[in-house]
């Protein structure tokens, strides 16, 4: 009889420890989320900003070149300057200065948009796989307990090892899809 309760009272506080286990994973789970939405909002901030920096960029660029060049033409402007050829060739140049750094300017916040994207993209796949994980485990845990419940003896043993081969099956199931997602998104 005092051995039986003593199970008895070992399986409630394995059932009381599953069940604390499973509101931390959940809340685990929670979190994820919350962060997954967070990186999301801190990448389109970070490219906000690098746009707006880029634009500044431009921005002073053309009024330092147009300053710059408003010098050089107002010697050949003058009424007995004759050589207003020179003064066509240097705004050609000039022009053709400032669009090859812009250029650059352009391909550099390119590069820079793209790595963000994709280092964000990866952090939230990573991220979902592992609550797509952690919701398989939970879900499953819950199948467990509920087959001890009611079954006893090589039922449950079958139980639970069919309940372990499924969970196996969607977990791989859910990295084969994350995989073929992120094949997708690369290419």
């Amino acid at each position: 009889m005092q051995r039986e309760l003593d199970e008895e009272k070992r399986n409630q506080t394995v059932l009381f420890e599953d069940r604390r286990r499973r509101k931390g994973d959940r809340m685990q789970i929670r979190k994820m989320r919350i962060e997954m939405d967070q990186l999301s909002d801190i990448s389109e901030k970070e490219l906000a900003l690098n746009t707006k920096k880029f634009l500044q960029q431009l921005e002073d660029m053309d009024k330092v070149t147009n300053a710059n060049l408003t010098k050089e033409v107002k010697d050949f402007m003058r009424p007995d300057q004759k050589n207003k050829e020179q003064c066509l060739i240097l705004i050609a140049e000039t022009n053709d200065e400032i669009l090859q750094k812009k250029l650059k300017l352009l391909n550099s916040k390119q590069f820079f948009d793209l790595s963000k994207l994709m280092s964000t993209m990866h952090q939230q796949v990573a991220l979902d796989q592992m609550i797509k994980i952690k919701e398989i485990h939970l879900r499953f845990d819950q199948m467990k307990e509920d087959a001890t419940k009611f079954n006893k003896g090589t039922e449950l043993e079958d139980a639970l090892l069919k309940i372990q081969a499924q969970r196996d099956l969607e977990v791989t199931f859910v990295d084969e899809s994350i995989e073929k997602s992120l094949a997708e998104r690369d290419s």
